[in-house]
């Protein structure tokens, strides 16, 4: 027989013999519709259970084009309860499309991983960032939600509005002072120094009063904004105290001329890469220097902006259904392998790991929210295994229709 070798890959297999365990397992695929392979001389057959005789111990089966020989023995194998079943059968007589076997007296079987997962060339889905903490601290986040509720209103939509989002910050800024403006980065060549702090270190820039030196070169002692402190530092390593100071004096000066009083300078980034800042300047005839505390409030706003930012990206590049979709690798009911080639996006979902999907199945999209639990790059590609936790209960079960369809081409 052609697969006669099936019973040697199951010599060392579990062997399940109690009467009514077997009887439950064959109630479970009728009940499912599953698919069952019979072997039959050199032909595969798939099939269905249409009858259960537990009296007789007979089990009818539906198999289209069946043609019965002289050989009485067969074999069946399945798919059930996450487990691969296998059994020898005796046929005890067939009617056009319906074959009639003995119950069996014992099914071996092998243990599959908890989901199976299927592998596909032509399954593509959509995906964007899902909204999750954007700060470390959840009473940081709680505090600026209370105080900033429609921001976050807006931030958690699947798709923001990048004009309702600039002129909500917009309106924080100007809390502030009416002279702010949002510039953006395109050639790093002729930055200044307070540009290269923000640009390339990221850094949250505060001068409280440009009346005292000590707003300048000491430290600030804040978790997210700094003074001009680590730059001193570094000027007085490279060219000594004096020189140092002499530069900061200068730079004092030049801001007393133009009359500032204070400012702040704050990075605003793209997929966790710096493109552009915010700059707030307030002046001498204004009375009002900012506090570290509202530096704080404009530094957080300014992260969300930009987690709006990249959300708003990555809508367009991998939502978007004109555009070139994912491709899926692989899915099962508790995961799938998705593949991309946007290091960017690699990149920035190694820290934003949660996703809300859209995958087509029988003519319509499936919502399917997950999180990435892996990443790997093989070639020119970039692979990440997501893990489901959040679906609509009718889709899920549209998704186990479409794997039971799938299944048995690629198990057996």
């Amino acid at each position: 027989m052609k697969y006669q070798n099936l019973h040697y890959q199951f010599e060392k297999a579990v062997v399940e013999e109690e009467f009514y365990r077997i009887l439950n397992i064959l109630f479970f695929l009728k009940a499912k519709r599953s698919f069952i392979s019979l072997y039959y001389g050199d032909n595969k057959h798939t099939c269905r259970i249409i009858k259960i005789d537990n009296k007789k111990k007979e089990v009818e089966l539906l198999v289209p084009g069946f043609i019965e020989g002289q050989e009485r023995r067969s074999s069946i194998t399945f798919e059930a309860l996450n487990r691969y079943y296998y059994s020898d059968i005796l046929i005890t007589h067939t009617e056009n499309n319906s074959v009639t076997i003995g119950m069996p007296e014992k099914l071996a079987y092998l243990r599959r991983r908890l989901y199976p997962r299927i592998n596909f060339d032509d399954l593509f889905m959509r995906f964007v960032i899902l909204f999750s903490a954007v700060f470390e601290k959840p009473q940081e986040e709680k505090l600026l939600e209370k105080k900033f509720p429609f921001v976050y209103q807006e931030i958690r939509q699947e798709n923001p509005s990048l004009r309702v989002i600039y002129q909500m910050i917009s309106a924080e800024a100007a809390n502030i002072s009416p002279d702010f403006d949002f510039v953006m980065i395109k050639d790093r060549k002729d930055l200044s120094p307070i540009e290269k702090l923000v640009i390339e270190d990221m850094k949250n820039i505060l001068i409280t009063d440009t009346s005292r030196i000590s707003s300048y070169n000491r430290p600030l002692k804040k978790e997210h904004i700094e003074s001009f402190s680590l730059l001193y530092e570094k000027f007085c390593k490279e060219d000594g105290m004096e020189e140092a100071d002499k530069k900061f004096y200068d730079l004092q000066r030049d801001d007393l001329v133009q009359f500032i009083q204070s400012y702040y300078y704050g990075p605003i980034k793209l997929y966790d890469k710096p493109i552009g800042y915010l700059k707030i300047q307030t002046y001498i005839f204004n009375k009002y220097s900012i506090p570290v505390w509202q530096a704080e409030e404009i530094s957080a706003l300014l992260k969300l902006f930009s987690y709006a930012l990249t959300k708003i990206k990555m809508r367009k590049t991998h939502f978007d259904p004109l555009q070139i979709k994912t491709r899926i690798v692989n899915i099962s009911m508790s995961g799938l392998l998705m593949e991309i080639d946007d290091l960017d996006a690699f990149n920035y979902l190694q820290k934003n790991k949660r996703i809300v999907m859209r995958i087509p199945i029988y003519g319509e999209e499936l919502e399917i929210s997950g999180e990435i639990i892996r990443f790997y790059k093989e070639g020119e590609y970039f692979y990440m295994g997501v893990l489901f936790f959040k679906t609509k209960p009718d889709d899920m079960q549209k998704l186990e229709d479409f794997l039971y369809e799938n299944i048995h081409y690629q198990f057996f």
